[in-house]
């Protein structure tokens, strides 16, 4: 998986390379030097991502709710919970990542972010002549 805070480049803006470049201008010239017809590149930044990202604070919240809610069934309302604040749900969210790193959970993929679009390259004349086997065949047909 590529390192949180480095350059990718992707063809369609969906699919994302694992090599990862230490700027956004050799993550541009690597897929020039891979795609050198001059299509178009996007190129962003890695996020990494942890499972605790996939868990947001509303989410905690229903969760708090429903715990509370099955003591109030269980005991009645002797049942009812202090509501934690932030702290404590960013100390739970930490939890969560430490388990998930334990047990080898966090996620294998990573977000893209900062994308931005490079246009197609223009062509010199000489760049844009057939090579090898395409020059022969065209300098045949054309005697």
């Amino acid at each position: 998986m590529s390192e949180d805070g480095k350059f990718v480049f992707s063809f369609n803006e969906e699919r994302y390379g694992s090599a990862a470049y230490d700027t956004r201008e050799e993550a541009l010239a690597a897929a020039r030097e891979e795609e050198p017809d001059g299509g178009t590149v996007f190129t962003g930044i890695v996020r990494t991502l942890k499972l605790s990202d996939g868990v947001p604070i509303r989410t905690l919240d229903w969760w708090w709710e429903t715990v509370e809610e099955n003591f109030w069934e269980e005991v009645g309302e002797v049942g009812e919970l202090p509501k934690p604040g932030k702290e404590a749900f960013e100390e739970l969210r930490a939890f969560i990542d430490e388990w998930a790193a334990k047990h080898d959970l966090h996620p294998k993929f990573y977000r893209v972010d900062e994308v931005v679009e490079h246009g197609p390259v223009e062509l010199s004349p000489a760049e844009s002549q057939p090579h090898g086997e395409e020059a022969d065949v065209l300098q045949n047909d054309s005697r």
